[in-house]
Parts: structure tokens; C-alpha cells; sequence
């Protein structure tokens, strides 16, 4: 987005040296489309685990006996990844504005936005944070012991310890 807004304040401004093409125009807007499509299918994407319960027969009442699932995000960690990412990459060019030695501040400019190292990093970390908060959110034994307590079981994998490592597989 930023680089469309870019290319287009010349064009805006009758400046006349950077005319911005009509089909580069078209390109960044069907991809700015096509990134905020992919964000938000990611967003909004979640894995239906099956979950059987068994019948429990209780007096002259029956109870459970129902198919259900369990829906896991696939990025549970949402914004909060990126602003982790942003925090800690952000963290040596702060360093650097208290420490005037020039060897710092160079090693500080790498993580400047707009240089590679800045968003292969960036990158990275983003990945790191949305395993990291997923680990520390969703605590798979938790969901296995509740399961098999109401007695629910995943289809194929015996409750207990199976399903809490079949559960910490899938996220």
C-alpha cells in the first residue's frame, strides 16, 4: 500500500518524471486485493478436529452419544505476533540511538526498514511469535483430560496421551 501511494503522489502532483503506468496500477491493486484476500482466508481458517461422545445411559434418561468437533485456529496468535516482531526488531535501532558507537549504529542500520535483512528477520520472528503464543495458548493435555472426562474421543486415536500428542501434531 504503501509503495501504491508512492508511486502515485508524482503522478498526482503534475510532477511529470514518474508517470505511474496504467497496468503497473492495475498490478499493486489486484495484488493489494489478492494479500488482504490471503490475510483474511488465513485469519478466518480453522481445522475441524471430529469428536465422538459415547452414550451414557443414566436412569430412564440417555445423554451424549453426539458428533461434534473441535475448531483450532490455524493462527491463533493473530496481531499479536506481528507486534512482538515489530517490538523486538525494532529493539537495536532504539539501542542504538543511546549508544553513540559508530560500529552499533551500523550493525542497527541492517534492521532498518527497507533494507533485506529487515524483512527476512521480520519474517522470521513473525513465524517464531505465531508458534511460540500458540504453544503458550493452547495446552493440548487440557483438551485431552476434558475430552476424556465427558467422554469424548477423537475417531482413530485412543483418549488420553494419544490424543493430547495427536492434538500438539496438529497445531
Amino acid at each position: 500500500m504503501q509503495m501504491l501511494l508512492r508511486l502515485m503522489a508524482p503522478a498526482s502532483a503534475g510532477a511529470g518524471s514518474a508517470q505511474l503506468q496504467p497496468l503497473t496500477l492495475v498490478l499493486m491493486v489486484c495484488f493489494l486485493i489478492g494479500v488482504i484476500i490471503s490475510i483474511t482466508l488465513i485469519t478466518q481458517a480453522q481445522r475441524k478436529i471430529p469428536v465422538q461422545y459415547a452414550r451414557r445411559i443414566v436412569g430412564r434418561k440417555v445423554y451424549g452419544g453426539q458428533n461434534t468437533y473441535i475448531p483450532l485456529k490455524v493462527d491463533t496468535s493473530g496481531v499479536i505476533a506481528i507486534i512482538f516482531a515489530q517490538s523486538i526488531i525494532l529493539f537495536p535501532a532504539t539501542l542504538a540511538s543511546f549508544i553513540p558507537h559508530q560500529g552499533f549504529q551500523s550493525l542497527a542500520s541492517i534492521f532498518l526498514r527497507g533494507h533485506v535483512w529487515y524483512y527476512l528477520v521480520y519474517g522470521l520472528l513473525i513465524v517464531f511469535f505465531c508458534y511460540f503464543y500458540t504453544a503458550i495458548v493452547f495446552n493440548p493435555t487440557d483438551v485431552a483430560e476434558n475430552m476424556k472426562k465427558h467422554g469424548g474421543f477423537i475417531p482413530g486415536v485412543r483418549p488420553g496421551t494419544q490424543t493430547s500428542e495427536y492434538l500438539d501434531f496438529i497445531m
